[in-house]
């Protein structure tokens, strides 16, 4: 209500009135009120009302012309901004639609971002992918161009593709390709999240051919590595991932004791999972410095790698001490995927100490919280680990549920 009265210029006392007997329950019954909110701790107070059926709202808004449809859009979302004043991204979905249907693309984009990332957060996924294919749609499509010498694992050139830009256009915020990367890593990432590894790949690789073209900073761009190596890993391409890996640590050049550094050093001890003394080596160098870097989720693999490397070297004070420590930062964080992580790692401890039972807990309790968070690589990760578990308990009914279960996910 009190957006309405912003756009109108009438008193908030009178649309109240209107809405609340006039068109609602007490008069034709238009709308109904969906109750009050506080917005800040300053008393602000918003009074929400919808139609009491869809074809009401669909008449009422195609019998305004397009202008003036373009126009209250505007309206709209500038005074539920400003009603929002410091907490917009409440209702960021609401302005990026507004903004978009108004014609104010930049801010329609910057909401749609906003958005993306709520719904990343609350780890509705789907939803996250759809706001930020909406900031590519709204975007001006990128021109052509050839892709880096080398394309991307290190190989021979490619054939030049949409998927490679050239300079940005003028306009916008480097005409818009800082919000395209953003848009692009984040599809990436959540995909990546869904086990849909070719569209995380496909999306990943524009975003490091545009970051290129941008001329992001070198550990920026080495994040990005990490994520199209994290892709490649997790489809056994090994030696694609370790080609990504060797790029990333030529661009940190001396850059040696960085998080950036932890994660190319991971990939290449990873694949050199067949070659015992290098992976050794490498291992010992993230071990030297990687628990004194600032904490963040795209640690996490990190952590897993090392934590699975003291147990199998059988050094497990260390295990468990940065088993605690990561714990603790999930923890204190509310990091649902850490946590599961977290379960996952304990199961190992638990198994190399011969309490099968208690490993298959930890593992359910990782299930459970990587299917509360839509994390189909975690979800299949954890039904591996119970399959193997179970088969050693001689449980093999358990066995082929799981084996079935873990199919159906692989088939979707």
């Amino acid at each position: 209500a009190q957006v309405v009265t912003r756009v109108l210029g009438v008193a908030e006392w009178e649309i109240l009135r209107t809405l609340s007997h006039t068109l609602g329950p007490h008069g034709h019954r238009l709308v109904r009120e969906d109750g009050e909110l506080q917005v800040g701790g300053n008393g602000r107070f918003l009074s929400r009302y919808r139609f009491a059926h869809a074809l009401f709202q669909e008449y009422v808004y195609h019998d305004l012309g397009p202008g003036e449809r373009r126009l209250l859009h505007g309206e709209v979302a500038l005074a539920l901004e400003q009603a929002y004043a410091g907490q917009s991204d409440a209702v960021a979905a609401e302005l990026a639609g507004h903004y978009a249907e108004a014609g104010h693309r930049d801010k329609a984009i910057e909401f749609a971002l906003c958005a993306g990332h709520q719904a990343r957060l609350a780890y509705a996924n789907r939803e996250a992918i759809a706001y930020y294919e909406r900031v590519l749609e709204l975007l001006p499509a990128p021109p052509l161009s050839s892709p880096p010498v080398g394309g991307i694992e290190g190989g021979p050139p490619t054939t030049p593709s949409p998927e490679h830009l050239t300079s940005p256009p003028p306009g916008g915020t480097e005409g818009g390709q800082v919000e395209r990367l953003e848009a692009l890593t984040c599809l990436g990432q959540v995909h990546f999240a869904l086990g849909e590894m070719p569209a995380a790949e496909a999306h990943l690789k524009q975003a490091i051919a545009l970051s290129e073209e941008i001329a992001l900073p070198p550990r920026e761009r080495v994040r990005l590595l990490h994520w199209l190596a994290e892709v490649l890993y997790h489809q056994g391409r090994l030696e694609e991932e370790m080609c990504v890996a060797q790029r990333g640590l030529r661009l940190l050049d001396d850059d040696a004791e960085s998080v950036e550094a932890a994660l190319m050093l991971h990939h290449l001890a990873v694949c050199y999972v067949f070659a015992g003394d290098r992976q050794m080596a490498l291992s010992d160098q993230i071990s030297r410095f990687f628990l004194l870097l600032p904490y963040s989720e795209v640690l996490i693999p990190v952590y897993q790698h090392m934590i699975a490397y003291c147990i199998m070297h059988k050094d497990i004070a260390r295990a468990k001490h940065q088993l605690q420590i990561l714990q603790e930062h999930a923890t204190r964080r509310h990091d649902l995927r850490a946590l599961a992580q977290v379960n996952l790692s304990t199961s190992l401890l638990l198994l190399n100490s011969g309490d099968c039972c208690g490993a298959l807990l930890e593992l359910q309790q990782g299930l459970k919280l990587a299917t509360r968070i839509g994390d189909t690589r975690a979800i299949l990760d954890n039904l591996a680990n119970q399959l193997e578990v179970k088969e050693w308990l001689g449980d093999l009914q358990a066995v082929e549920e799981d084996a079935r279960e873990l199919l159906n996910i692989a088939e979707r």
